[in-house]
């Protein structure tokens, strides 16, 4: 199941920055999310990873809440650092059917 996940996961994310980059691949772990990912401009591909992740639902939205975000490239280490802070740590989705996969991977809030 989880490369199915990682499959859908780089695909939405894909269209989300099409135009910046492209997910090379998504793996999961039972707490954890590693990408990599080719940025338009980066000579090399980046490594990007969540630990930590836990989801919660509220008001309609299913959050992904993580305890360290990394990255290969430090100046998006450093932008991943403003923006966890600036978000407490949390991704915030529509909660549909179709992110159940992901619930049942990841351990609750």
């Amino acid at each position: 199941m989880g490369n199915f996940i990682g499959e859908q996961l780089a695909k939405f994310i894909n269209q989300k920055i099409e135009g910046v980059g492209v997910v090379e691949s998504v793996n999961l772990g039972s707490d954890s999310v590693k990408a990599v990912i080719v940025l338009r401009g980066e000579p090399e591909p980046v490594n990007l990873q969540l630990l930590g992740i836990r989801w919660s639902t509220s008001d309609g939205k299913f959050h992904i809440h993580f305890d360290t975000a990394l990255a290969s490239k430090e100046w998006i280490q450093a932008a991943l650092n403003i923006v966890a802070e600036r978000t407490a740590k949390r991704i915030s989705l529509p909660d549909k059917l179709s992110l159940m996969p992901v619930k049942m991977m990841f351990p609750k809030a």
